[in-house]
């Protein structure tokens, strides 16, 4: 996983440009420097679902659910310093899609994303899951409200439904290039780049209240594997008929044996305070059913 989002120099990597920059005129010093304007975008995942995915298990491997110090993920991914635009970027679409929170110098998985990695009921409620974390991107939930159990339009057509959302004109290849391959990663774009996301999904809160995973499915905690719990075993008594009935032990008794029809020995008890003549007579009815 940590090779899928390495400091590579894919193109996308090398796609990452201030969008304002400077520069001199005609190369003279003296001449005034001339700066792009910005154009605003609203915040997308600049990076597909199935790159966050890896970066949180990156996040999960290093900390846990405690979370990872950044410069421990920093060395992970061999980037050098916290202001290199894939981490931050990564950061920041991984936030989007609701996999993780970032505090001061922390990176932590969320609830959601910790059932993602570890998802206690399976596959099918991973799917489930991810196409939660997939909506979270309030651009793509626009896309999937309009176009859902439809094909999709065309890369151009599409370019125009982004803009229309408040994309960039400068990232919008790269808006919708992440809106697909995140799809298809969720599973949710067939081949005929038909949308198809099920409306039967649970709520978010609903998938989040399914259950604490088991001890055998729990994450195991990094540098380390979780040891399953065994359940404690009540020691084996040496000698059941060492052990005292409840009544027995609150109430005095008197045993006497009798011979039982196999021959064996029976112990019988009655209360101290009976009679001689309760107990005599005890012992006449149970010998009556003993042995002849």
């Amino acid at each position: 996983m940590t090779e899928d989002i390495g400091n590579s120099n894919g193109s996308k990597d090398e796609g990452i440009k201030e969008a304002g920059t400077t520069k001199s005129v005609n190369g003279d010093a003296k001449n005034p420097v001339i700066k792009k304007s910005r154009e605003k975008s609203v915040k997308y995942p600049y990076y597909s679902l199935k790159e966050c995915f890896n970066y949180l298990s990156i996040v999960h491997k290093i900390g846990g659910r405690k979370g990872a110090q950044i410069g421990s993920i920093l060395s992970e991914m061999n980037i050098n310093s916290a202001n290199n635009r894939r981490f931050s970027y990564l950061t920041s679409s991984s936030e989007i899609f609701g996999l993780i929170e970032r505090s001061d110098q922390l990176i932590k998985p969320t609830e959601l994303g910790i059932l993602i990695l570890f998802p206690p009921n399976g596959d099918s409620q991973k799917k489930q899951l991810l196409i939660q974390s997939f909506e979270n991107s309030e651009v793509y939930s626009n896309i999937v409200t309009k176009y859902n159990e439809t094909i999709l339009p065309n890369r151009d057509l599409l370019r125009i439904e982004f803009y229309h959302l408040k994309i960039a004109t400068n990232v919008l290849d790269i808006a919708v290039d992440s809106f697909i391959e995140s799809a298809q990663y969720v599973g949710v774009l067939d081949e005929n780049s038909r949308l198809l996301i099920p409306t039967n999904v649970p709520e978010l809160e609903d998938l989040l209240g399914q259950g604490k995973p088991s001890p055998e499915n729990s994450p195991p905690e990094p540098n380390g594997q979780k040891i399953p719990k065994v359940a404690k075993e009540n020691p084996p008594k040496e000698n059941p008929s060492d052990e005292k009935d409840d009544f027995e032990g609150k109430i005095d008794m008197v045993r006497f044996e009798v011979l039982t029809s196999t021959g064996l020995k029976a112990i019988v008890c009655m209360p101290s305070k009976c009679s001689k003549e309760d107990i005599e007579k005890i012992k006449k009815i149970v010998n009556a059913y003993g042995p002849d």
